[in-house]
């Protein structure tokens, strides 16, 4: 067939010089593109539109295609795929907040009294996953209202937790059961059998959003 033995050495060539490509310093940090090695993309390019129909043939011109529009600074399929920063809080941001199960009433100076309550609070995204997020923890407790739709009565404890860097998620965040964990002192022993724990979780974006979660907690649970 006419022009086929080039297809061999013009693929070669071709992905040569798109791994050397691959080593050179990024377009984004020169002032200009350099000629020279634009000029032998440019030959590539038209040597690989030579060669007989194929997938190979597509994806090497695609290839080399790339390379020219990112010497150029012009834009790219490569480029349309970054993901803006909103783009990724709309899928990852906070979206939930759960009281966890796992909140449970705490003997902190083991004396057999009850005396405070380590708080576990999981914020998850949109997929129902829990993450990690900065922002501020305000942690409530209530009285336990028997026979009531609405089990919270009076307001017992009010404790604000900020969250706002590195120390603080390394200090409040569990990495076993994926969630903040927070224990908290009462002001007083607890003498009775359960409460309403209510969680709100402040968003740090400035939108003033707000999640919300309580649990029933029981003695002994």
């Amino acid at each position: 067939m006419k022009g086929a033995p080039v297809h061999r050495p013009v693929a070669l060539m071709a992905a040569a010089l798109l791994a050397g490509l691959a080593g050179c310093t990024p377009w984004w940090q020169r002032a200009d593109p350099d000629p020279t090695v634009l000029e032998l993309v440019l030959d590539a390019t038209r040597d690989a539109e030579k060669l007989p129909d194929s997938p190979e043939k597509e994806a090497l011109v695609g290839r080399l295609e790339t390379a020219r529009k990112m010497m150029r600074g012009e834009p790219t399929s490569e480029a349309s795929r970054a993901v803006s920063n909103s783009q990724w809080v709309d899928l990852f941001g906070p979206r939930e907040c759960e009281v966890s199960y796992f909140t449970k009433f705490t003997d902190f100076d083991g004396d057999g009294g009850i005396d405070g309550l380590l708080v576990r609070v999981r914020v998850e995204d949109q997929f129902g996953d829990p993450i990690k997020a900065l922002g501020a923890f305000r942690i409530e407790t209530f009285t336990y209202v028997m026979h009531s739709t609405e089990k919270r009565g009076s307001q017992l404890h009010n404790w604000y937790v900020s969250v706002y860097g590195e120390k603080d998620v390394r200090r409040f965040y569990d990495s076993i059961d994926r969630s903040f964990r927070f224990p908290l002192r009462f002001a007083e022993p607890f003498t009775g059998d359960r409460l309403v724990v209510q969680a709100t979780y402040y968003l740090p974006d400035g939108s003033g959003r707000k999640l919300f979660a309580k649990r029933v907690v029981k003695v002994g649970q």
